[in-house]
């Protein structure tokens, strides 16, 4: 990890991202304020974020073997079983200010509910 990247969130979903599912879950129209806000969370969130469970088995695999060791020894980032087992685990460089917890009106948890919910409605599914 370079010495400027600093981790922000770590995010361990199974669930494609899909900016039209996520603003659609939000109650988002496209094209409004709102979607220019939400959607600056999905960029950070997915589209900007490093796919560390792809990075791991494309560039990582041979020298750290595991990808516990791989989140451990390269970014000092430790998870349980089930956040390994997950497709992606997604780590946020940068948070936008829908997600900023400095911010009293952020939408952080609404986010993070809505991810669960995409989550748990695409598990329903398979």
């Amino acid at each position: 990890m370079s010495s400027w990247e600093k981790i922000e969130l770590v995010l361990a979903t199974s669930w494609q991202p899909n900016r039209r599912d996520f603003l659609s879950k939000l109650m988002i129209e496209p094209g409004s304020v709102g979607a220019q806000f939400f959607e600056g969370a999905f960029n950070c969130l997915f589209s900007d974020a490093i796919n560390a469970k792809r990075e791991f088995e494309q560039y990582y695999s041979v020298e750290y073997g595991t990808l516990e060791h791989y989140l451990d020894g390269r970014y000092g980032i430790v998870l349980d079983e089930e956040e390994l087992e997950k497709e992606n685990i997604f780590l946020c460089t940068w948070l936008s200010g829908a997600l900023d917890k400095n911010y009293d009106d952020n939408q952080f948890e609404n986010v993070m509910q809505c991810i669960r919910d995409l989550e748990g409605a695409n598990e329903n599914q398979g």
